[in-house]
């Protein structure tokens, strides 16, 4: 989905200036600079959110691996 979004802030972008009157030029990249900032955002927090997890996952498998007590009894 954000790869579609990317690809639809870059035609934003280019039939914006292509259609635009001189006097528009100044705003046409408006439309365009919002997409790709909502894809900026968007995926910065989903980066967050995967790291997040990815760090806590870890240290669930390290208390877990570092839990296991085993008991062993020997005959003397």
């Amino acid at each position: 989905m954000l790869k579609i979004l990317i690809v639809a802030a870059t035609f934003s972008l280019i039939f914006e200036y292509i259609g635009a009157d001189p006097s528009h030029y100044a705003t046409a990249w408006f439309d365009g600079a919002a997409i790709y900032l909502a894809v900026l955002i968007v995926s910065g927090f989903s980066a967050i959110v995967d790291w997040r997890k990815e760090r806590e996952f870890v240290l669930r498998a390290q208390e877990e691996r570092d839990g296991k007590l085993i008991n062993v009894m020997r005959n003397k």
